[in-house]
């Protein structure tokens, strides 16, 4: 089992995963509204998937992001919840577990 990251869109989003198996939980980094999933997490997401660590088996590591630039951020906590729905169901739908940080 190979995994790799996988960029989703231009607002940070990525999913850690092997293309030919899924794991059956999902670890799941969701930054606050006026944060950004860089400054908000750091390292922490490369750290938790180094072999070794826990996380290299039984587990894909997930980064949720959205603009949350106070001015710009035209976006409602529904919208954003739905881009949130659409991400699980295109790339984490076959996870058991989805536990949300």
């Amino acid at each position: 089992m190979v995994k790799r990251e996988i960029e989703v869109d231009e607002y940070g989003s990525w999913i850690w995963k092997d293309d030919n198996a899924r794991e059956p939980n999902l670890v799941l980094f969701i930054h606050g509204y006026t944060g950004h999933p860089e400054a908000t997490w750091a390292k922490f997401p490369s750290l938790i998937r180094q072999v070794d660590q826990g996380f290299d088996s039984g587990f894909d590591v997930a980064s949720f992001g959205y603009e949350s630039h106070m001015v710009r951020n035209s976006q409602g906590i529904a919208d954003i919840a739905g881009r949130l729905l659409t991400f699980i169901d295109a790339h984490a739908h076959e996870n058991e577990v989805v536990p949300v940080i």
